[in-house]
């Protein structure tokens, strides 16, 4: 028979043409003619044919091969019948592979090997996201806590701090040990990523904010906080949350927490010893000897508490200048225990008939630390406009400017012992006439109890806000006479001597 393709003379039971490689198809009924089952035959390849294709050259019969001897080794496109026909097997047989596709031993290590990396990309996943979803959330409600520092504290004043009891938390999640060092951190550095806020019941100041923990202050016995607990949700809290919570191994359950905390019971837990604390209610005397006052400056106006001097509780307290906005305590034997320390609302900016409130300030806790309890409402006080010390000023307050003389004799005045009585004889007023902030207000008085008079002399440095004459200078004594025009005489400025000033008699 015949190759279809190239039609090569081929054995009858041939099935791979050995010229062209290609298969031969058997025909599908013996029976059936084979004029019908072939084409019409060309003409065949015969030796001399492929020697012809091979140029011609025969080979040589002597035993030597020739240069194209078919018994040579072949070269490429010189091949016998018995090697054509090997080789178009071999590429037949990579053709087939091709088309067939790889071995079947590859093809299963291939599957092998993407089911190993499947598997293994399933577990991560698992792990990673499936099974932290399913794993319980760590609360930490019952470890919130309200610590006292100081085991022995004044009711009204009681401090301390709300956080988490991290050793409680610690005893539990170790089975009864420790964490290592670096889960030790992680720890710390989340608990410090929890906000806390609270308020005390019934009152509307006692409030506050901290991250990890918050100091609570001004608490009673009886007090009970509101208390919200939350993580914090900003970007770089997240994150640090996430990563320490892997270090540490704990999911913790991130819904705010509402509490309600009783001072009562932490005291009786932690056996927190309670003393009766002394009450200064300082507001109440400075309502009452208004001593709030309207203080002029360079930038406008500002305001300030006179400068006084008390006994309140059995306890020295004073204001030694307008400038300082707190109060000095105490104790009977003079000595220094403490501070208070006000603060005013409002006084931003403030004009001729704005309100302001003095209260006291937040930061008393070394008050409190010493057994006091600040009482008292806070004051309100309506600004005025002050008037400078000048004559017409001093002349329009005359009273004012003698009651303020009497009750600062007993400082000025070394020879002025308490109990002694003052009487002023008159007042004078002296202008510097180069420069008004060297003039001087000159008061004339008589110790009836002691039988000797005296000059008393103030710098300008003054003002009159409402009722009050406030000074802030300094004081200048004349000496003894026994009469009040021996005291006048012996005065250069109020018996208008001194040529640089001009003096003018008010009282």
């Amino acid at each position: 028979m015949f190759c279809e393709k190239c039609g090569q003379a081929l054995d009858d039971d041939a099935e791979i043409c050995v010229n062209c490689g290609a298969r031969i198809a058997k025909a599908e009924n013996d029976n059936q003619d084979n004029a019908e089952a072939q084409p019409v035959p060309q003409k065949p390849f015969t030796e001399k044919t492929n020697a012809e294709l091979m140029g011609g050259k025969q080979p040589k019969t002597d035993g030597a091969p020739a240069e194209n001897d078919a018994s040579a080794e072949p070269k490429s496109g010189n091949l016998s019948n018995q090697d054509a026909k090997s080789s178009v097997e071999t590429r037949v047989a990579q053709k087939d592979s091709e088309k067939k596709g790889l071995s079947k031993p590859a093809l299963i290590a291939i599957i092998a090997s993407a089911a190993v990396v499947l598997l293994t990309a399933a577990l991560i996943l698992i792990f990673a996201v499936v099974v932290p979803s399913f794993e319980p959330k760590v609360g930490f409600s019952k470890y919130i806590t309200l610590n006292f520092e100081s085991k022995e504290q004044y009711d009204g004043s009681i401090w301390g701090v709300v956080t988490v009891d991290r050793e409680a938390f610690e005893r539990d999640y170790a089975d009864g040990d420790s964490f290592d060092l670096v889960r030790s951190g992680s720890l710390d550095r989340l608990f410090s990523e929890i906000s806390f806020e609270y308020s005390v019941e019934g009152s509307e100041d006692n409030s506050g904010y901290g991250s990890g923990a918050v100091v609570v202050s001004n608490l009673k016995k009886d007090d009970v906080l509101n208390l919200t607990v939350a993580w914090e949700d900003f970007d770089d809290a997240k994150r640090i949350i996430d990563a320490e919570e892997r270090i540490c191994g704990f999911s913790f359950d991130k819904e705010p927490i509402t509490l309600k905390l009783s001072v009562e019971d932490y005291i009786k837990e932690q056996g927190l010893e309670l003393n009766k604390p002394v009450e200064l209610n300082i507001l109440d005397y400075v309502r009452s000897n208004d001593l709030v006052i309207t203080v002029p400056n360079e930038d406008g106006l500002t305001v300030g508490i006179d400068s006084f001097n008390t006994k309140i509780g059995g306890y020295t307290v004073k204001n030694d200048s307008f400038f300082e906005s707190s109060a000095l305590i105490y104790d009977k034997d003079g000595e220094y225990l403490t501070s208070v320390y006000f603060n005013f609302e409002g006084d931003e900016k403030i004009a001729e008939g704005d309100t302001v409130r003095l209260k006291y300030s937040g930061y008393n806790s070394s008050a409190r630390d010493n057994g006091f309890l600040l009482t008292g409402e806070p004051v309100e006080y309506t600004v005025v406009k002050p008037e400078i010390l000048s004559a017409d000023s001093a002349e329009k307050h005359i009273e004012v400017i003698k009651k303020y003389i009497a009750e600062n004799l007993r400082s000025a005045d070394e020879d002025f012992s308490d109990g002694d009585t003052a009487e002023i004889g008159g007042v004078y007023f002296a202008a510097d006439k180069k420069d008004e902030a060297f003039s001087k207000l000159i008061a004339v008085y008589t110790n009836k109890t002691k039988k000797y008079s005296k000059t008393l002399e103030l710098s300008s440095d003054g003002f009159f806000s409402g009722d009050r004459f406030v000074f802030y200078g300094y004081t200048e004594l004349g000496g003894k006479e026994k009469t009040l025009d021996d005291a006048l005489k012996a005065n250069e400025l109020a018996s208008g001597k001194n040529s640089e000033y001009t003096t003018k008699k008010i009282l």
